[in-house]
């Protein structure tokens, strides 16, 4: 047995105390051991450990490099530094840190899970992939790499992979809420999907969350003309395409009769998040927060409306909460274009061009439309002037889609190749995180359809600025099937481009018919994928209207109802009104579905 005046003692209680959890005492153990031996890597490891579990991510740092210094084999402290900037949102960083700790020891296989996921964030999908799989050969039953694959297939475009991912994720640990709300997210990007097999889905997901959830008692003063308490639910009050929209909402509510809370699930607030909440709302930073806790803190702050604004999408963190109720009325808006499944979640906020009337059927919620659109859109300060159109001085059309990869599936690659042969000389520019790794990939695809793969341009991530800079060299965006773009579309409306779109039968299938109906530009609405590609052929082949179009896009769509922030808050406001006075007579979800003007 180890005398007590050595590191070996010391070390030994320390881990005993580690894995009883009792962080404290292990860490009092682990300096005893620096006093006796002050290069004991191992401790330090230990340390940063611990620092690390407090958030203190410096002083971690500098004690995994510490004992790297001593033992630059030290797989673990390698890891365990990888797992550093990963946290600081810095995957290129971990990359070569966890290669290090595979290269050290292969066998591990969280590892490897770990090297892909930071693969995945790093936007190098492929490679992601291959480290994901070697995980799940060395341990079949490992969840969350069964989770990053999915997430992995369906960057890629496959989403029936990803589908069968996050469904054995799923099987793997039903309690995982994460693998459904993943699972459902990604139901919505299959082709030939029908929306009745997406809505049963939802449905089935939701009748076995909602008989599990303990649901909250509400004891908020039933009077229908009182002052209303908004609270505002979402993990993207940061740099995210919601900031487009909620940041004009939330900087118009009219503060003498509607209050709002923002329930902030961000884990690194950003510039973003600071003015967002200098907007003059209530903030809570919840990250970290169990559903308990929140739940009781919705009911503390007296919350009469609770809207979500993240769905499923980002594993559905929060899907939980909402089945429990803790807020008489509850709505989701914005965040997931698509029915939660949950009969707690009492309206959907849409409009009719993204909604129509056939649509309610796949809805557990009650739809209220808004008078013109689902949103309201700010564009990004310090936006880049609208350039002269492309093709005036190169010669030649390009083509660009701006959408994640996930939408561009083998059928979408099919009708844009159609596109590119009927254009002679034309171009394609696909922008998002991850095309420049994948250019040769999506140019193989266009290659098997007769389109020369030099024809394709693939730009990975990059700066809004430079993002939006990008689109002046775009005569023409590409909308996605059976995910419609949103966010992209108002980017490329903002900066001159036209967009072609056409509508399906699914609900996500509607954004770009939404958004370009609310500015007039049914002429840019295809009845069918045929039909999209005569009319992007058609205006390609018109140079003059193009460039009318790149001149007269932008202060068309500021002139919209699209940006006319104070109009659209106060029909949201007595969108909000009408819900309250059912709720008070005990009609919930008995408000009208039409128009509130």
């Amino acid at each position: 047995m180890s005398s007590p005046e050595s590191a070996g003692y010391w070390f030994g209680r320390g881990t005993e105390r580690l894995d009883a959890g009792l962080f404290e005492e292990a860490e009092t153990c682990y300096r005893k051991v620096l006093e006796i031996e002050p290069g004991h890597a191992k401790a330090k490891v230990n340390l940063g450990m611990l620092f690390q579990r407090r958030g203190q991510e410096d002083e971690a740092e500098r004690y995994y490099r510490d004992a790297l210094a001593t033992d630059p084999g030290l797989a673990q402290a390698w890891f365990n530094l990888g797992t550093v900037e990963l946290d600081r949102e810095k995957p290129a960083a971990a990359l070569d840190h966890f290669r290090k700790a595979v290269r050290l020891e292969p066998g591990v296989a969280d590892w490897h899970s770990a090297l892909g996921s930071a693969y995945q964030r790093a936007g190098h999908p492929l490679d992601a992939l291959a480290s994901l799989q070697i995980a799940i050969q060395r341990n079949p039953k490992l969840t969350n790499a069964h989770i990053d694959q999915g997430v992995c297939f369906l960057n890629l475009g496959d989403a029936a992979s990803a589908v069968a991912s996050f469904r054995r994720a799923r099987e793997l640990e039903p309690s995982m809420h994460s693998a459904s709300s993943n699972f459902l997210f990604a139901l919505n990007f299959v082709p030939d999907l029908g929306p009745d097999a997406v809505f049963q889905e939802h449905v089935e997901w939701g009748r076995q969350v909602t008989r599990q959830a303990p649901k909250k008692e509400h004891g908020n003063e039933l009077n229908p003309d009182r002052k209303l308490r908004i609270g505002y639910l979402s993990p993207d009050f940061r740099e995210h395409a919601l900031s487009f929209f909620i940041e004009p909402i939330l900087d118009r509510h009219d503060r003498s009769r509607f209050e709002a809370v923002c329930y902030s699930d961000v884990e690194r607030e950003d510039a973003v998040s600071r003015r967002l909440r200098g907007v003059g709302v209530l903030w809570r930073s919840t990250a970290g927060w169990g559903d308990d806790r929140l739940a009781e803190q919705v009911r503390h702050d007296g919350i009469d409306i609770l809207v979500d604004l993240a769905g499923h999408s980002a594993g559905g963190r929060r899907m939980l909460l909402l089945a429990a109720k803790p807020a008489p009325v509850q709505v989701s808006w914005l965040g997931y274009l698509n029915t939660t499944g949950l009969a707690t979640v009492d309206y959907r906020i849409t409009d009719w061009h993204a909604a129509p009337k056939e649509m309610e059927r796949y809805h557990t919620e009650r739809l209220i439309r808004m008078p013109v659109s689902q949103w309201c859109y700010r564009p990004p300060a310090g936006a880049p002037e609208v350039g002269p159109l492309p093709a005036l001085h190169n010669g030649a059309i390009t083509f660009g889609s701006f959408h994640n990869l996930a939408k561009v599936t083998p059928q979408v690659v099919a009708l844009w190749a159609t596109i590119l042969r009927d254009v002679p000389d034309s171009r394609l520019i696909v922008a998002a995180h991850g095309a420049d790794h994948l250019a040769e990939r999506l140019g193989a695809q266009f290659r098997a359809h007769g389109v020369d793969p030099g024809r394709m341009e693939g730009r990975g991530g990059m700066p809004l600025d430079a993002y939006l800079s990008l689109h002046n060299r775009v005569d023409i965006s590409l909308d996605a099937f059976p995910y419609a773009g949103g966010t992209t579309t108002f980017h490329s409306l903002w900066m001159g481009v036209p967009v072609i779109t056409f509508g399906g039968e699914n609900v996500v299938s509607r954004g770009g018919v939404s958004i370009l109906s609310a500015m007039g530009l049914h002429e840019l609405i295809g009845r069918d994928g045929r039909h999209y590609a005569t009319i992007a052929v058609e205006l390609a082949r018109d140079r003059e209207r193009l460039g009318r179009m790149r001149r007269e896009l932008r202060p068309r769509l500021a002139r919209s109802p699209l940006m006319d922030a104070a109009r659209y808050t106060a029909a949201l406001e007595s969108a909000y009104r009408e819900m309250w006075r059912a709720c008070c007579a005990g009609r919930l979800c008995d408000a009208p579905a039409g128009p509130i003007n």
